[in-house]
């Protein structure tokens, strides 16, 4: 890189530092980037790279050299930190794709759409992923898949806990709420290779069969499940069996956009067995509750206290 080039690009990186650069002049960064060999060594020669460290470390020295001690001192220690940064982010973090975020709105029913590859996605009302190409991250929720097959380029899910599945041509269902301890993976047809965020590979998963990974403890549990009973969640019929009431409130919210509030420590050690169809209101499957379970509430338009439970 030449004098000049030099210049421009150390004065777009402090301008990016203070994040007021124009969608011009990061395009000019990106493919300043992009220059960059793929693999190897980021700078020319030892020289230039001692070289770019004596040039950070002066722009720090140069502020924090003994003196009077004034406010603008502090803003301009700060501002080469950030330019040291902003430098070291460049030359060192690989350049991460820009991803394209897809939400289901709460009490609208599943989201149906298809990926640039033709891949068909369902996501559960209020859940949330993002994906760039073939390459998917359920942030939060329920995504079923219906992946065409590529066998040159494999298509990823990976979960927000580091969950990885990889296919090639299947369909299946990731359930990945936040506030849950676990993960679960069951899959319709074909089948995924399970790994966890090491990328140590877990287990191979194929039709009928499911994973239940728990988070905390990276311990997983696989068995058999009847998948295309599960996977009717896409047309807006749940059944849930041996739920926690964190899972079944989660889908409850998502599905009619409501509140409901209750104690985590009492509701924790209760388990369901429930069935939701696409004609079920919420009252009706409250009371179906209180009625089987005996779970007491209170229900006020879109808000929900559950009460606790009778024995």
């Amino acid at each position: 890189m030449n004098k000049p080039e030099e210049h421009i690009i150390q004065s777009l990186l402090e301008k990016h530092a203070l994040g007021i650069c124009t969608p011009e002049e990061i395009a000019v960064l990106h493919e300043w980037y992009d220059a960059f060999p793929d693999k190897g060594p980021a700078f020319a020669d030892e020289e230039d790279k001692k070289r770019w460290k004596k040039e950070m470390k002066a722009a720090v020295m140069d502020t924090i050299q003994p003196r009077k001690t004034t406010r603008r001192m502090y803003w301009q220690i700060a501002a080469a930190a950030v330019l040291v940064v902003a430098v070291a982010t460049f030359l060192l973090k690989p350049w991460e794709p820009e991803y394209i975020g897809v939400m289901a709105p709460k009490g609208k029913g599943v989201m149906r759409f298809e990926l640039p590859d033709h891949s068909i996605v369902w996501l559960q009302a209020g859940s949330t992923i993002r994906y760039e190409g073939r390459n998917v991250e359920l942030v939060d929720g329920v995504a079923g898949f219906s992946v065409t097959q590529n066998s040159n380029e494999p298509f990823m899910v990976r979960t927000a806990s580091g969950l990885n599945v990889k296919v090639l041509g299947t369909e299946f269902t990731v359930k990945a709420f936040h506030e849950l301890p676990e993960v679960k993976v069951y899959v319709e047809s074909g089948a995924v290779q399970i790994s966890d965020s090491s990328n140590a590979n877990i287990a191979v998963l194929k039709a009928d069969q499911q994973i239940v990974y728990n988070i905390a403890t990276h311990q997983h549990i696989q068995d058999s499940v009847h998948a295309v009973t599960l996977a009717q969640w896409k047309t807006g019929e749940y059944t849930l069996d041996n739920a926690s009431f964190a899972e079944l409130a989660r889908i409850l919210k998502d599905q009619f956009d409501t509140e409901i509030r209750y104690n985590e420590k009492i509701m924790a050690p209760y388990r369901f067995n429930i069935r939701i169809t696409p004609t079920s209101t919420l009252p009706q499957i409250l009371d179906m509750l209180h009625e089987i379970s005996g779970v007491n509430y209170t229900i006020n338009g879109n808000h929900v206290i559950i009460t606790g439970v009778s024995q």
